[in-house]
Order: C-alpha cells, then structure tokens, then sequence
C-alpha cells in the first residue's frame, strides 16, 4: 500500500542569538504527532556571521543526536573527550548526560540538518557515547535519477553506523528533476521526510522547502522531483507512547 501525507509541519522560525541562526522545522509542539523524533532544525547561512559562534557548549541528557553537515564545517568537543572535525554525519547519545559544542570555522556557508530522537524509558540513562561518521562509511546507490545514501536500513538489512538503542533508518535522497523514485519501507514503522533542498510531491500534493511531513502506513513511498533538483532525508523509525517531561536539552519521562 502506498503511503500518503498525513501531516505537514512548517515552522521556518529563525532561532538563534549568540548561537547558529537556524529554521527550527518541528519540535515539542508536534512530539506526539511525530512519535521517537523530537526536533528537526534545519541550518541554511550563507554569511559567517550568521553562525560564527557555532552552537554553544551545551549539556544534553535523554536522546539521541544526529547532525548531518551538507556544505560547510563544525569542530566538536565534548565532556567524553572526544574532538571532531564535523563534515559529513555525527551520532551522539546523550544518555545519562554529555557536554558537548559544535564550533563554526570562517567559510561561506553553513548548510545541514540536526536531529533529536527521544530515548524510551527503559534506555533514558543509557552510557553517552559519541559517532564521528564519515562518507565513507555511508553507503551510496543510483536509482534511476537518484542517488540514496544509507546511515541505516533495516528493511534492506543494512546495518551502518549508528545508535545501538533506538532503530531508526536513515536516508538522504537526491533526485533530478521531473523525476519519481519509489522507495520500500517496513508498514510497522512511522515514516517522516523532510525536503532539505527544492519542492517534491506525493500523490499529487507539493511540499515545500524546509518542510516536514509524516507518512500514513504502507510499504511503499513514490516521491517525485518538480522543476529543479532535490534533496530529502527519509527517516523510518518505530513510535514511543510514553509520557514526556521536556526541559531545554533534558527529555525525561517524568519530573
């Protein structure tokens, strides 16, 4: 069966003062509409002051965070020791807590995606670990007119690096435009797609740029490119009914 748009979120709210100036596309308000994905906020400066300061030093505790740098760097550091220099896809569980900063360096533009998924309760207090990702380590496949690289799928039995807590599939699509792909997913899974780059549409209706949206249930997903070139990252994952308690970077489930 195939999947439809059941929801779109839009916020385009540019946040950020001594931090990186970035769209925050979907947050607590949407949590329990988008079940284990907790944030999405999307990163598109074209000038150095607009994120010169990077994102500050930061405790988190409670889910998993994945940021996805496109164009442009970060330099990590944090409490565990690790440092990093950020150009393709980190992984960090934050577990029972970690300190962590995400530096900018003086380039023209800063473009990518960062992600929170929320840890159920039985894993909440889980070790921190960190996950420098890179491409390497992403596999890369042509579909036609589109190029899908893989962090994870489990459908097609592709294990990449990744969080060893909570499942989640993780694609990044880039299709030409005026062109369809069809992509399989396992129906027991909620199916979110956020357009990174350009306009698409599914069964007909056009999401935007900087656009979330969650799929009905079904095996299967058909994305088709408009007038220009696009990228989006499909992410796949199982839902979590448990009761939240959200203060800044700490999700907990109870107070």
């Amino acid at each position: 069966m195939i999947r439809k748009i059941e929801e779109i979120v839009k916020d385009n709210t540019l946040k950020g003062e001594d931090k990186v100036s970035m769209y925050k596309v979907q947050d607590k308000k949407t949590y329990y509409d988008f079940y284990s994905l907790l944030m999405l906020d999307a990163i598109d400066k074209n000038s150095y002051q607009e994120y010169k300061n990077g994102y500050a030093s930061t405790p988190q505790r409670g889910v998993e965070t994945i940021s996805s740098i496109e164009n442009g760097y970060l330099s990590h550091r944090d409490s565990l020791k690790n440092t990093n220099f950020l150009e393709d896809e980190q992984w960090v569980t934050t577990g029972s807590g970690i300190l962590f900063e995400d530096a900018s360096t003086e380039i023209e533009k800063l473009n990518g995606v960062q992600l929170w998924l929320n840890l159920p309760l039985d894993i909440k207090m889980a070790q921190p670990e960190y996950h420098s990702i890179k491409n390497d380590y992403i596999k890369e496949f042509s579909v036609s007119n589109a190029i899908v690289q893989l962090l994870k799928d489990d459908y097609i039995s592709y294990q990449g690096p990744s969080s060893k807590y909570w499942p989640v599939d993780y694609h990044i699509i880039h299709l030409c435009k005026e062109n369809k792909i069809k992509i399989d997913t396992n129906d027991d899974k909620t199916v979110i797609l956020f357009s990174e780059k350009g306009q698409f549409q599914i069964e007909g209706k056009t999401v935007e740029e900087r656009t979330a949206i969650k799929l009905t249930r079904g095996n299967f997903v058909e994305i088709e490119s408009l007038s220009t070139d696009i990228e989006i990252l499909l992410l796949s994952t199982y839902g979590q009914s448990q009761p939240m308690v959200w203060g800044g970077p700490v999700v907990l489930n109870n107070n």
